[in-house]
């Protein structure tokens, strides 16, 4: 009984062992050319999609202090260069595939959905004054989707999807003051940026 148990958890374990083989020895490179294009989503706002997109881009040509010093601790110097030209908005990965034959690595970006609220609500504080605030919460999420892609065989390195979270509160003891709160567009791009963040730490990884 107890092997049955064990078993499959060290099959488990040694499966999670198991070296994968990394993109840049996978093509046989040390120097990989990257190409960040976006899926449009019609559904929402193109400026916030295109912003969103210039901030990918901005983050593989210089990733987080974390994923550098990572990269230097265990030694793995791989370069990654940003194909040039304008960004895309595309919604047929063939029509990349045959567009970007000399790059190395496509990373598609797709925007799901996003949400944001807005709430006004009157917070009480338990002291001899009675005092009271007014407060204002607003709060973003996003959902996008990150494929990598080889434009060459449309093999697919790594697929997933992430969820980013962004909130912001202001209370006031006179009256509600949403205007001390960042803009809507600028919470919906904060929540997407974490999205991104995550996303390149798991790219760096991949490597």
């Amino acid at each position: 009984m107890l092997i049955r148990i064990l078993l499959p958890l060290i099959l488990l374990f040694l499966a999670s062992c198991v070296q994968k083989a990394n993109i840049h020895e996978v093509l046989g490179k040390k120097t990989l050319t990257a190409k960040p294009v976006l899926v449009e989503n019609k559904n929402m706002d193109v400026a916030l999609q295109k912003v969103a997109l210039k901030k990918l881009e901005e983050q593989i040509k210089n990733p987080p202090l974390d994923v550098k010093l990572k990269s230097k601790v265990f030694k793995r110097g791989i370069n990654v260069l940003v194909a040039k030209g304008s960004l895309e908005e595309v919604n047929d990965y063939d029509f990349l595939s045959e567009k970007y034959r000399n790059v190395d690595v496509l990373i598609v970006m797709e925007l799901k959905s996003t949400e944001f609220n807005e709430r006004k609500y009157i917070s009480h504080v338990e002291d001899e004054f009675g005092t009271k605030y007014f407060c204002v919460e607003r709060e973003a999420r996003a959902v996008v989707l990150f494929n990598v892609l080889n434009p060459k065989t449309h093999e697919v390195f790594f697929a997933k999807t992430y969820r980013g979270l962004d909130y912001k509160r202001y209370c006031d003891e006179k009256t509600y003051k949403p205007e001390k709160l960042p803009k809507k567009e600028l919470i919906l791009l904060k929540a997407i940026e974490r999205t991104v963040g995550a996303f390149i730490r798991d790219f760096y990884s991949i490597l």
